[in-house]
Order: C-alpha cells, then sequence, then structure tokens
C-alpha cells in the first residue's frame, strides 16, 4: 500500500503537467502534422519532433517555473516512468506493424477496394494511440478525450474519403483552445498565489 509521501508524489506529478504546455504543443504538432498531409510533405512528421521537445523546455522555463519553480521528481519516479515509456513504445510499435499487415492484407484480399475506402482515416486513428499514451504517462486524463477525437475524425474520414488531414486539425484545433484554458488558468491562479504572499510578507 503506497505511503503518504508516495500518494503526494503521485498528485504532484499529476498536477506537473494541468499548465496547459503539453497540450498547446501536442496541439501544435497535430496542426503541422494536418498541413503536411494536407500539401502531400508527411515526411517532414519525423523531423519536427525534436524542435517540439526543445520549445517544451523552453516554454516551462519561460511560463511555469518562475511561478512555480523547478520540481524533481524521485528515482523511482524516474525509473516508473521509464518503464511506462518503453511498455509504450512497444505497444505503438505492435499497433503501427499491425495496421500495416491489415492494410496490406485488405489490399491482397479486394485489390484494395476496402483500403481505398477507409485509408485516408487511419493516420488520424493510429494518432489516438499516441495520445492514450501520453495519458498513461502523465496521469493526464483529458488526453484520452483527445483521443476518442481523434478516433471519430479519423473514421468520419475514412468513410467520407476527406483528406488525412482532417482529424488532424480537428483535434489540434480541440487541444489549441484547451491549452490556451489551462494556461490562462495556471498564469491567473499562480499571480493571484504570489500576490497573496506578498500581501502577508508586507503585513
Amino acid at each position: 500500500m503506497p505511503d503518504a509521501q508516495t500518494r503526494l508524489e503521485d498528485i504532484l506529478f499529476r498536477s506537473y503537467w494541468d499548465d496547459g504546455i503539453l497540450d498547446l504543443l501536442c496541439g501544435i504538432a497535430l496542426i503541422f502534422f494536418g498541413f503536411t498531409f494536407f500539401f502531400g510533405v508527411a515526411y517532414l512528421i519525423g523531423g519536427s519532433l525534436v524542435p517540439l521537445v526543445y520549445l517544451y523546455f523552453v516554454l516551462r522555463r519561460w511560463i511555469v517555473e518562475p511561478r512555480a519553480g523547478f520540481v524533481e521528481f524521485s528515482r523511482r519516479r524516474k525509473r516508473r516512468n521509464l518503464g511506462r515509456l518503453a511498455i509504450a513504445y512497444f505497444i505503438l510499435t505492435a499497433l503501427f506493424v499491425g495496421a500495416v499487415y491489415w492494410l496490406t492484407h485488405l489490399w491482397k484480399v479486394d485489390e484494395g477496394q476496402t483500403t481505398d475506402l477507409f485509408i485516408s482515416g487511419v493516420p488520424g486513428i493510429l494518432s489516438a494511440a499516441l495520445a492514450v499514451a501520453i495519458a498513461l504517462l502523465t496521469g493526464a486524463r483529458r488526453f484520452h478525450i483527445y483521443a476518442a477525437i481523434l478516433i471519430v475524425s479519423g473514421t468520419i474520414t475514412g468513410f467520407a474519403l476527406w483528406s488525412p488531414a482532417i482529424p488532424f486539425l480537428c483535434s489540434g484545433a480541440v487541444l489549441l483552445t484547451g491549452s490556451g484554458l489551462l494556461l490562462r488558468r495556471f498564469v491567473r491562479d499562480a499571480d493571484a498565489f504570489q500576490e497573496t504572499e506578498y500581501a502577508e510578507s508586507e503585513s
């Protein structure tokens, strides 16, 4: 049974992701993915991840740390996160391989008719697994909602024969809206807390 310190660290770890920066960068990534599919340059997706990771730490140092400070979690937490990351990597790899096998099988069975019908929705549906993985890694349950949006919009896109960009643009817009609300709440609450502390120290 977890002790009080472990429970407190679990709560702090979940709240660590509630400032909205993760949602903001995921929203930017999805919008970028959508434009790459729309303009037929999806090969640019791989090179976009490293700048986004760098931007995440820049934004935390600029927005979060001056207001909430710097947090370093225990070795136990770091080992658990590493293990979950490895599990997520293997699950996502298995999903990707399974999707490729399934699409290849459909192509051989019906000469591409079913594949042509639904293939435009596959990228968005597969990306839902990334949202679920983020939810499991961070404890941010709102990413399950983002995953559901990707699945629904990807399914509709597949059957409607829309561009593969549609699920990414729709879900990206939702994430950007959510990140704006979270960032606004975080900055408001943090500034109010600092003003209260300053007023108490002056009295």
